[in-house]
Order: structure tokens, then sequence, then C-alpha cells
């Protein structure tokens, strides 16, 4: 099942800076890749199911390139329960991959390397996508990330090869494992588990072939537990060209 949205009015998000030691790490793309972005809510019924397969994508492809991400998006928040995990920022991705792709919005959704629309429970179709994607080897691209965490934001350094200039820069601090005692809406009275929540996000436009950017960190969230994930849009389609996974 999937729960379908219309909604017309987005409102951007903002982050509450922490404070945090600071961590530095370098990370070299992969080819061959697939990244699954889930569009969730712990407000849906049938959200617990996408999930449950996520984690378990997440833990049979361990060690190759597979990448995912829970976006927890804020529009079933009116109806009974906030999803502290969720943000504005989260919906409007959302909505820019159904103009994009001219795809409706749902939750659960999953988007495979910004070009493929699943159902995000449908286990079958989910590991028939990956597969697929892994199959089509990427270019090795000769980009270089550093990055470090000091003051409550995330500082990312980064040099591409010139031809990536001008594509979308995606970043995505992710928390790995977290769960939530749920009391109110449609998942009342369960203990909800998510695995690779997204914490904060940016996706900017790489106008330069070296830079830098930073993201605000939640308050309360420790360097153990998270890692970071940057992946290269084309700016036009959002299909993803290169992905780095960096562990804190």
């Amino acid at each position: 099942m999937k729960h379908l949205w219309l909604l017309n009015l987005l409102i951007p998000g903002m982050l509450i800076s922490g404070s945090l030691k600071v961590i530095q790490k370098d990370v070299t793309d992969d080819p061959g890749f697939a990244v699954i972005e889930l569009f969730t809510s712990e407000g849906c019924s049938s959200c617990p199911a996408a999930e449950k397969v996520l984690k378990e994508i997440s833990q049979e492809y361990q060690g190759r390139a597979v990448y995912v991400l829970a976006f927890h998006v804020d529009y079933w928040n009116k109806l009974g329960w906030k999803d502290k995990f969720s943000s504005p920022k989260f919906t409007e991705r959302q909505y820019k991959y159904s103009e994009t792709l001219k795809e409706q919005v749902y939750t659960p959704q999953a988007i495979v390397n910004g070009k493929q629309v699943l159902i995000g429970s449908e286990n079958e179709k989910m590991h028939q996508a990956i597969e697929e994607a892994l199959k089509k080897k990427a270019k090795v691209r000769d980009t270089k990330y550093h990055v470090e965490i000091k003051e409550g934001k995330l500082q990312l350094d980064y040099t591409l090869d010139p031809s990536l200039k001008g594509n979308l820069m995606s970043v995505a601090l992710i928390q790995n494992q977290e769960s939530n005692e749920i009391k109110a809406g449609e998942n009342k009275g369960k203990l909800l588990e998510h695995v690779n929540v997204v914490r904060a996000f940016s996706s900017e436009r790489a106008t330069e072939p070296s830079g830098s950017l930073s993201l605000n960190i939640p308050e309360g969230l420790e360097p153990k537990g998270l890692h970071v994930l940057v992946y290269l849009q084309n700016r036009i389609t959002l299909r993803v060209i290169s992905v780095s996974k960096l562990t804190l």
C-alpha cells in the first residue's frame, strides 16, 4: 500500500546546530552503485514495512556500493503524530523528484539513483532495481573529499574532476540507527526501528571544481554512529552520477 499526497506549499526547513568534536576522513568514489532514497514517516502505517526492507538491504549489501537513506517527510505530522526526524526540507526534496520525474508523491516512496521510482515496501522490485544498477558500471572520477565536524557544523571540502562542474552536490549527514516509541497516529503503540536516517541535508550546484560547504547539525548528535554520503546529480534530470561514503 502507498499513501498519496498532493501538496502545493513547501516551506524550507531549519536545522539546529550543536557542538561536536573535530573528525577527519577522506574517501574516493566506487564504480557500479545504487543510491536508494526512501521517503518515509513515523505517522504512515505503510512505512515500517519499507524501513524493514531498507534495513535488510543495508545488511545484505554490506561492503558493496549500495547506499540507503531515509528522508522523513513532514506532511504526516498534522495527522496525530509529529515525526521528530522529519523536515520540510525533505518534503521539498520529494516534490522536486515528483516534478522532475513526473511521478506522484506518496509514502513509502523509493528513488533509485535519482531516476527509478518504486514503492519502498516492494522487496523484490527493490532488489531487482539494485542489481540492475550495480551492473551499470560508472566512470571512475578523480574526486576528493575532506570532512570535519566543528562547533556544531559539518564542514566539507571537495575537489572534483573538472567534467563534474555544474552538477548538483547532494550531501547527507546520516544517523546509522535510531528507534522511537510511537504514542499517537497510525502507528500508535509501536516501537519503530530506523536505519540510515537523514539528519541534515544540502543539495547545491557545484559551480566550481573545488570548494566547500557546511551543514548545521541537530543538537545532541554525537559523531559515533554517523556517516556522510556525498552524491553528485545531473542538475536537470537528477540522475546520480557519482557517490562517496565518508565514515566519521
